[in-house]
């Protein structure tokens, strides 16, 4: 009885969907609790009446249990009355569906951004050997065009000259700055 009475005194105040009705069974255990702090007094003073005693424990003990399972059902079949046709069941069971069908949602958006990063890893890596791929044609272009130039001697630029090396946006390599002797800015394109 303590027990009961300790768990209903904590859970007083406890408003939770599935146990709703915590207030009610609370209410039947301070029932029970009160008629047997009344019963026990009255039952000693009466001890000397057997068929007095009998009656009174009795009649105690029907009006706690029929108090107790009005307070538990009481209400819940006035639900029922007021609300034809819902059934809390149904509810519970459309919430399972919801998230059931939110964790699936959950799942195909985790796979579906794991393969993405997976495409993410695999084009990144084909733009890094696309990359080098460049950059070696880029030399073996340069190299080459400074083979022919040196194999035409058209344009052989001095060694201390004052020159400048940039690369245009396509690729192209231009040498710019002032040509000794000369006093004239130079440009060649390679």
């Amino acid at each position: 009885m303590i027990l009961g009475l300790f768990l209903a005194y904590e859970t007083r105040s406890v408003k939770v969907k599935q146990i709703n009705d915590s207030r009610l069974v609370g209410m039947s255990i301070y029932n029970v609790a009160v008629l047997c702090i009344i019963t026990a007094p009255v039952t000693l003073a009466i001890a000397d009446k057997p068929n007095s005693t009998f009656a009174f424990v009795a009649l105690a003990n029907v009006f706690c249990c029929y108090l107790s399972m009005a307070l538990v059902f009481v209400p819940k079949i006035l639900f029922i009355i007021r609300h034809p046709g819902h059934d809390p069941r149904e509810r519970e069971d459309e919430d399972e569906k919801k998230k059931v069908e939110q964790e699936n949602k959950l799942k195909l958006i985790l796979k579906e951004n794991e393969d993405l990063q997976k495409d993410i890893a695999d084009k990144d890596y084909k733009i890094g050997l696309l990359r080098k791929h460049l950059t070696m044609r880029m030399e073996e272009a340069e190299r080459e065009a400074k083979e022919k130039m040196a194999r035409n001697g058209s344009c052989r630029l001095r060694g201390n000259s004052d020159l400048s090396r940039q690369e245009s946006l396509r690729g192209i390599t231009v040498l710019r700055g002032q040509v000794p002797g000369l006093g004239t800015t130079a440009e060649s394109y390679l």
